[in-house]
């Protein structure tokens, strides 16, 4: 009788597959069902984009849809390499702070890119120096950089929270968190 169903004799843990991370990595090629995963994601925060975009809180601010977008693919591309999470996590932020400087450069003054991000700096060099003094500053310019900054960040948590944890709340909760304060103020 031992023979006849040897599955039955297997325990929890070995018919659930493996546990860890490092037994399991993510693979790069995606299934029907990661792409439409990440489709739902894009429509979540494309949402949170437009809800925040629609609020004009800065005239002239730049739109926030290509950092969001830029920080889901970001997260989905490094929640599915085989690296240890160590070394993609700074490496995710140099390219997410690289995506949100060439997005605000925009809102900065000057003909082109190199004024523009010698404006940037300068702005936001003076705006360290008024903060840390205890003074007020009416530049918009760090305003600007913050939300889509956020929004890069919380886009590559929430496709990280997708792709690597496989658990979709910590992607859900904070942008419907997000629309409703933008909503009630």
């Amino acid at each position: 009788m031992a023979g006849v169903n040897p599955a039955a004799n297997r325990s929890v843990i070995t018919q659930m597959g493996p546990a860890t991370e490092e037994e399991s990595p993510p693979a790069l090629l995606m299934t029907w069902e990661d792409w439409l995963t990440f489709g739902a994601a894009v429509l979540a925060f494309l949402s949170v984009a437009m809800s925040l975009q629609d609020a004009h809180w800065v005239k002239g601010a730049p739109p926030l849809w290509p950092t969001m977008l830029a920080g889901l693919l970001i997260g989905m591309l490094a929640a599915r390499t085989r690296m240890h999470a160590a070394f993609l996590h700074p490496l995710a932020l140099i390219v997410g702070i690289i995506v949100v400087a060439l997005m605000v450069q925009t809102f900065a003054d000057g003909a082109n890119i190199v004024e523009r991000a010698n404006d940037f700096r300068i702005r936001m060099r003076d705006w360290f120096q008024v903060v840390g003094s205890g003074d007020i500053s009416n530049d918009n310019l760090p305003f600007v950089t913050l939300v889509p900054a956020l929004c890069c960040l919380s886009a590559y948590m929430a496709a990280w929270s997708i792709y690597r944890w496989r658990s979709p709340w910590p992607a859900i909760v904070p942008g419907g968190i997000v629309i409703l304060a933008n909503i009630s103020f």
